[in-house]
């Protein structure tokens, strides 16, 4: 079975300059483990993603920080890979949510696959 078969194309997307406190209110809202952060809105290149322990670990005092600040770039699934092979990943990496792009070149959002 390949990523692109278990992958929802159901995210949250952010912009480099949301704050830490506006992601962490999507977190709740939304019930969401990744937000994925592209430049702006009409864009569909990854920039990185921040999961919802990211968020929860910045302390109030430090809260005017941007998601840009925080985020992950690496690692990200390609939709060819084995679900074997991603699951491998992920948990080398302690990550339970993870962005699909459609080449490493291009880092072009296409899903996200989760840990159950």
């Amino acid at each position: 079975m390949k990523v692109w078969e278990v992958m929802s194309i159901n995210y949250r997307k952010v912009r480099l300059n949301t704050l830490i406190t506006e992601a962490r209110a999507i977190f709740r809202k939304h019930d969401t483990r990744i937000l994925v952060i592209v430049r702006n809105f009409a864009s569909e290149k990854l920039e990185g993603y921040i999961l919802r322990r990211d968020v929860l670990t910045v302390t109030s005092a430090r809260s005017n920080l941007t998601v840009r600040e925080v985020l992950r770039e690496e690692p990200v699934l390609l939709p060819d890979m084995d679900i074997r092979e991603a699951f491998n990943i992920m948990s080398k990496s302690n990550v339970d949510a993870i962005p699909v792009v459609k080449s490493l070149a291009t880092r072009q959002i296409l899903g996200i696959v989760t840990l159950r």
